[in-house]
């Protein structure tokens, strides 16, 4: 039905078409809209997938307005409904047949809302004689629309009615997936009913889908289910399985057990029984098969073989006291196991090859880190009719090449436990050897070397007199003229405590008396303790000297050189320079002023002993020199004078006290310049003394000026100031002070501020005139003083400026609402001098530009 403008909706004819009326024009030219709804028809087949349609027309055109109804397809396959597991993936009964499988539906349909959710697409071929595009491909990813058009006709053809619909000839060539045989309708449905009732196809389509073709499912194989060894090959003795939560049944025989499978393929799960779980895959008694609907044919749960090699220590060989007896050596075991669970936590890995001729991997390293798993498996052999069921056990073929630990030696059992069971019971040794590990082998204990202790210095190699070393519990034992000695050490190694006598622990590791050592069976063979050098560079400044009058030669300040840290004095400071240890492989260290050391000295590797000259005798201090001071080394060194005539290490001698190795000589101190001027002009203040550090005044030059000594490690004036208005001194105080170093600076100024305040005073009350008296006018004055307390109460601010051209800032603006202060400071390059060599004040200089009150002039 058509609905034009929103008049009520009338039928098409059978042709398809409907008559339009004339209508009246819109306008002068005749032109104007259609809004035509057309009911019944579904959206998407319409242009632009709309019920309504809007058309322009004029005075004669268009005479016909087409719309098409779009033949739009959908193609589609339906899988056939999995069955639930109770009814599928069960075990088949001697001689039983599986169920057919249920068949799934290929589909056409004419609207994407009528595709179900289950739905595939298809690949192959779609094909409709007559179309305008009468060959579509299919490609198994795609379920349309594909469309359906007849070719374009004139407009002055009349024999569309008498044409059979193009969806009567629509044919589907399917390539079918796995597992499914393709059976196409035929003659298909549309075609059936095109014949019978006539008419479009596209109409009765709407209604739902139509069954074009079928998936027959080619007949689904049982899945056949195995258990054997992968040592071998053989049933598992005693194993049962369970399908899908059925009752077990026993799988130890020869023959497998059949389950059918499902259509579409799926998951099998099955519970094993009577096999330990570390044996199966994933360690679970529990596993999950998925197959397909023809793949694989056969299913084999392998039972794995997981060889697990480790050692044991002897459990008579307990560590003890150095001082107890050395047992008697016992022989530690070698184990072959299957289950992890069975080993005990004392158990060490082994070194060597495992050996198995006849698999996958006929060798295989053990490093010492890893006990296992090592999988067994029978390496592939060619294909020559049946199989020999009476193979060898892989299991039976181990054997074993190990490098025993370093104090052992290996010895294999001969012949092999593994052997002698299957020639003896025969069958699979896997079996059997998860009820407990086997001995297949010993590490026979070698006698231990002693272990050798020294302690010599880090500086020259030399044992250190008088010392001595205890392990344990033992007594001290005193060191040889090499210093060393020799202790027994424990079978398997271990770690002692050595107590070091006759050493400060200030040259011992961690600064500790007591040192934790780690040794094997066999290596290392000796063990070095080394005395360090740690050196210790600093000076001492000479004591500051309070009185500056004094002019005696000033105390040096020494440069020491230590090894122990408590020998340091609290005033000692750090030093910059290098420290320099000449040889064949020179040795220096850089002092950066911020620390004082450790510097530990060490010698090379290899070089040291009785020959040997100690390093500390070849030690130059290089300082760099400090302000206020010079330095000066100490020539010939005190270390090389005492090692040249006492002989043997240096550092022994060190350790008692530190000695000086070097000085800081004290460099003339400069006089300090104190100065005490105008900010004016420069000029010193008539009359003024100065008190320093609590001294007697002492009144200052012309120029302002006095001299007074400095400290040499710099200090702080303490200053006093008499004879100046405290007003114009810094912060309004007579006393300040004023910190100084050892050269800079070289002069201390004290200024006298030269604070200006401006003001005006305002004429008394004017007396009144005699009658016939003219008032005489009353002027007033303009002030300028230094001191706040001369300004009067009445005094009253005043706008204008002060201008100084030798002024630091040439132009003060006076605002009206302050009167001061105003600092006045002469220019650094503009102070002038006068023919008689003087400064000019700059209040002489000053020009006031005042701006009067109302009803005056200035």
């Amino acid at each position: 039905k058509v609905d034009v403008d929103g008049r009520p909706a009338k039928p098409l004819k059978e042709a398809g078409c409907f008559r339009i009326p004339p209508r009246e024009r819109d306008d002068r030219r005749g032109k104007g809209t259609l809004n035509v709804r057309f009911d019944d028809v579904p959206a998407h087949m319409l242009p632009g997938e709309s019920t309504e349609v809007t058309a322009s027309w004029g005075p004669g055109e268009p005479k016909n307005m087409k719309v098409e109804v779009s033949s739009l397809l959908w193609i589609y396959w339906v899988p056939p409904a999995d069955d639930d597991d109770d009814e599928e993936s069960v075990e088949l009964q001697e001689g039983e047949e599986p169920a057919p499988p249920p068949s799934g539906m290929v589909y056409i349909a004419v609207s994407k809302d009528d595709v179900p959710e289950e739905a595939e697409p298809v690949e192959g071929v779609l094909r409709c004689p007559g179309a305008e595009n009468d060959q579509m491909s299919l490609d198994g990813r795609y379920m349309g629309p594909f469309y359906i058009r007849r070719p374009p006709r004139m407009d002055d053809e009349e024999d569309v009615e008498e044409e059979m619909c193009l969806l009567s000839k629509v044919e589907v060539a399917i390539q079918p997936p796995t597992g499914f045989d393709y059976e196409m309708r035929n003659p298909s449905p549309m075609e059936e009913r095109c014949s019978e009732l006539g008419g479009c196809e596209l109409e009765r389509m709407q209604s739902c889908p139509q069954v074009i073709g079928y998936m027959r499912p080619t007949p689904r194989p049982p899945l056949k289910l195995s258990l054997r060894t992968s040592c071998c090959n053989r049933p598992y003795c005693g194993a049962a399985l369970g399908v899908n939560g059925r009752v077990p049944r026993a799988i130890d025989g020869e023959e497998p057990l059949e389950v059918a499978r499902r259509v579409n393929g799926g998951s099998l799960r099955l519970q094993m029984q009577d096999v330990p779980p570390y044996l199966l895959r994933g360690g679970t008694s529990e596993l999950f098969e998925n197959y397909s609907a023809f793949e694989p044919s056969s299913i084999n749960l392998e039972v794995s073989c997981p060889v697990w090699v480790y050692w044991l220590p002897n459990d008579d060989e307990e560590e003890g006291d150095e001082e107890d007896e050395e047992p008697e050596p016992q022989d530690c075991t070698v184990w072959v196991a299957v289950d992890r669970d069975q080993i005990p936590e004392e158990a060490r890995a082994v070194t060597g090859t495992l050996k198995c001729p006849g698999s996958t991997t006929p060798s295989i390293a053990l490093d010492g880190e890893t006990m296992g798993p090592f999988e067994l498996r029978p390496a592939p052999e060619p294909s020559d009719g049946e199989e020999d069921e009476e193979a060898l056990c892989l299991l039976g073929a181990l054997r074993f090449v190990l490098e025993p630990p370093e104090d052992h030696v290996f010895r294999a059992r001969d012949p092999s436990p593994l052997v002698e069971r299957i020639e003896e019971l025969g069958g699979c040794e896997l079996q059997r050897l998860t009820s407990c590990p086997v001995v297949v082998g010993y590490f026979s204990p070698t006698p231990r070397p002693p272990l050798r202790i020294s302690l010599r210095t880090a500086c020259c190699g030399c044992a250190f007199s008088g010392s001595g070393i205890a392990m344990g519990k033992q007594e001290v034992t005193p060191l040889d003229e090499e210093g060393c000695m020799e202790v027994r050490r424990k079978r398997d190694g271990g770690d002692a405590l050595l107590r070091v006598d006759g050493v400060p622990p200030c040259l011992l590791p961690q600064g500790k008396s007591e040192q934790h050592i780690s040794y094997g069976p066999f290596q290392p063979e000796d063990i070095e303790l080394q005395v360090q050098c740690p050196l210790w560079v600093y000076w001492v400044p000479p004591p500051d000297e309070e009185d500056e009058e004094c002019d005696e030669e000033p105390a040096e300040g020494i440069v020491w050189v230590a090894v122990d840290r408590e020998q340091i004095p609290d005033e000692a400071k750090p030093l910059e320079g290098i420290l320099e240890c000449p040889g064949e492989a020179p040795v220096f260290f850089h002092l950066d002023g911020n620390t004082m050391g450790p510097f530990n000295l060490q010698r090379m590797q290899g070089v040291g002993g009785s020959s040997m000259t100690c390093m500390l005798a070849s030690l130059t201090f290089k300082m760099l020199p400090i302000d206020g001071f010079e330095y000066r080394e100490r020539d010939p060194s005190p270390l090389a004078e005492r090692c040249s005539e006492v002989g043997g290490c240096e550092l022994q001698r060190l350790v008692g006290c530190p000695v000086a190795v070097g000085y800081f000589r004290p460099l003339p101190v400069p006089p300090l310049q104190l100065s005490l001027r105008t900010a004016c002009c420069g000029s010193g203040f008539a009359g003024a003394s100065v008190s320093v550090d609590g001294r007697p005044g002492v009144e200052l030059d012309e120029g302002g000026c006095l001299q007074v000594k400095r400290h040499r490690n710099g200090g702080k004036l303490r200053l006093n100031v008499d004879g100046v208005p405290p007003y114009l001194l810094p912060e309004g105080n007579a006393s300040t002070e004023a910190p100084y170093g050892p050269q800079e600076p070289s002069q201390v100024d004290v200024e006298v501020a030269c604070p200006l305040w401006v003001y005006w005073l305002p004429p008394e009350e004017e007396e009144e005139p005699e009658e016939g008296e003219e008032p005489m006018p009353v002027e007033t004055t303009v002030w300028v003083a230094l001191d706040k307390e001369q300004v009067p109460d009445e005094a009253q601010p005043i706008a204008g400026a002060l201008v100084c051209p030798l002024a630091h800032e040439p132009r003060l603006e006076l605002d009206g609402t302050s009167m001061g202060p105003f600092l006045m400071r002469r220019a650094p390059d503009a102070a002038r001098e006068d023919g008689q060599g003087e400064v000019d004040c700059l209040l002489g200089a000053v020009l006031f530009e005042m701006v009067a009150p109302a009803g005056f002039t200035f």
